[in-house]
């Protein structure tokens, strides 16, 4: 409910000479697969990342990305909990308009992408309903301080299957797969990391 309350709260109209806020439409899809190596808390990681918004007034989309790829994982313990980091690279990249598709209620999603003669293939299938709330910020030289914008939607939890790099990988416990669809406030560029990994390119992630 609270959740709610923001969002209504945020897509009010913008006070008198303000610059207005625009609303993108989102939609999304994330699986993570650690394999282990058989050295301890060492894993190979796999990834899929899609996200796209929708075409502004131009007809344009201000985010169409889809990638696949790997890298290697490393799983530490303290005090405070345990944590991964993964150190992933690129190497399948295309335009989510053109190579992923989600149902309306984020009951199914499926995403292809092909490079070398290969192609990857990942399914989602949703499971529980919840809710995310996001923000994203930007400066550029025309800004005196930064501008923050906001938003949020319906998550499900997934299970994802893929077929990638000789593997068929599944998803296993309530972490590592997703399928989002929202709104956000903002007037800024949103970054996903592993959505916008081009071939050879690299990225690390801790969760």
């Amino acid at each position: 409910m609270a959740i709610a309350v923001v969002l209504l709260a945020l897509l009010a109209p913008a006070p008198t000479g303000a610059a207005p806020l625009a609303v993108k439409r989102q939609q999304g899809a994330d699986a993570i697969w650690l394999v282990a190596t058989g050295v301890k808390n060492h894993f190979t990681g796999y990834y899929a990342s899609a996200h796209l918004d929708e075409p502004d007034g131009d007809g344009d989309f201000s985010w169409d990305s889809a990638s696949i790829g790997k890298g290697r994982c490393v799983r530490e313990k303290d005090k405070f909990g345990t944590s991964t980091s993964c150190t992933f690279t690129g190497w399948a990249q295309g335009t989510a308009s053109d190579n992923f598709t989600m149902d309306p209620v984020m009951e199914e999603a499926e995403l292809e992408l092909k490079r070398k003669g290969e192609t990857f293939r990942v399914h989602w299938t949703g499971n529980d309903w919840g809710l995310y709330q996001a923000g994203e910020g930007c400066i550029s030289s025309d800004d005196e301080e930064p501008r923050e914008g906001h938003g949020g939607g319906l998550l499900r939890i997934a299970r994802a299957k893929g077929d990638i790099f000789g593997e068929h990988v599944v998803s296993k416990g309530t972490f590592g797969a997703m399928l989002m669809s929202g709104a956000m406030v903002t007037q800024c560029t949103r970054f996903d990391a592993l959505s916008n990994l081009g071939p050879g390119e690299t990225v690390r992630i801790t969760f």
